[in-house]
């Protein structure tokens, strides 16, 4: 039944309670494009059903946005097969009528989509005689709300969704049987390592955080006053049978005064590029 005020609010918007409940909820635009407010009324819950059934019937195209409305005819939901394009985001569906006719710009049409959905748009009668663009229901062939369809599509689709998204998260996520899976434990530890680790880079100013104690922090010393000191490193990459490897000079202050990082095709080991 909300389902049934909510499709009276869109097709109906001329009576005194759509003039009521928009003035209250929906001052600037309509029931289907309004956004969820802080004190919403019982009927937005029927919402999510309009905008899953409803589509439009093309009369003069003013009002229907070509990628934002449903409004053709196919089996994937009513939904173009064509990307959006950026430039034709604002476009209407009458930019597609020919001036002053009930014909579709076939050219045009071919142009911007793709072949499957030129096909679903050219089977479409276009203006109608001048008639208004009009929200139909897409599950009657009336094109009126029946209460038993309106439940048959939020039972199958709506609700469906909602519980995918529901279950999903937490239950099923943590019950997969995924190697590697870390315990709370494990978690917090880590945790720990991590804010010690990131407690003594802030002391020093200089620390690398390759695992040399239970601490996992190693740090850089000072060498001598006017003495400088070159740090270096190595890597392998055994696919490509290329080495690389890179070197800092720094003074007494830890100050970066030369480097230097090459690529050479080598098979050595990380040792021996090292010493290299």
């Amino acid at each position: 039944m909300l389902g049934k005020q909510a499709w009276n609010l869109t097709v109906k918007p001329y009576t005194l309670v759509s003039h009521i409940l928009k003035a209250k909820y929906f001052p600037r635009g309509d029931f289907i494009s309004a956004q969820l407010g802080s004190n919403p009324s019982s009927v937005w819950c029927a919402k999510p059903v309009l905008e899953y059934g409803c589509r439009w019937r093309v009369g003069v195209g003013s009002s229907i946005s070509v990628w934002q409305d449903l409004w053709i005819l196919n089996d994937n939901l009513f939904l173009f097969r064509t990307r959006v394009k950026r430039v034709l985001e604002g476009i209407k569906v009458r930019d597609f009528l020919i001036p002053g006719t009930n014909e579709w710009d076939v050219e045009m049409i071919h142009e911007i989509f793709e072949e499957v959905d030129v096909g679903d748009i050219l089977k479409l009668p276009a203006d109608l005689q001048g008639q208004e663009d009009k929200l139909i229901w897409s599950y009657d062939t009336r094109g009126l709300y029946p209460v038993k369809t309106g439940y048959q599509v939020y039972t199958n689709h709506v609700l469906y969704v909602d519980q995918q998204f529901d279950v999903l998260p937490w239950t099923r996520v943590w019950k997969l049987d995924i190697s590697l899976k870390p315990s709370s434990l494990q978690t917090v530890n880590g945790c720990l390592s991590l804010l010690l680790q990131f407690k003594e880079a802030r002391k020093s100013g200089y620390t690398s955080f390759h695992e040399t104690s239970n601490s996992g922090t190693m740090h850089w010393t000072r060498p001598a006053v006017d003495v400088f000191k070159i740090n270096l490193d190595a890597a392998i990459d055994l696919s490509s049978s290329t080495v690389g490897f890179e070197w800092v000079l720094r003074d007494h202050e830890g100050v970066a005064m030369a480097g230097v990082t090459m690529q050479v095709a080598s098979k050595w080991e990380a040792r021996l590029t090292e010493a290299w």
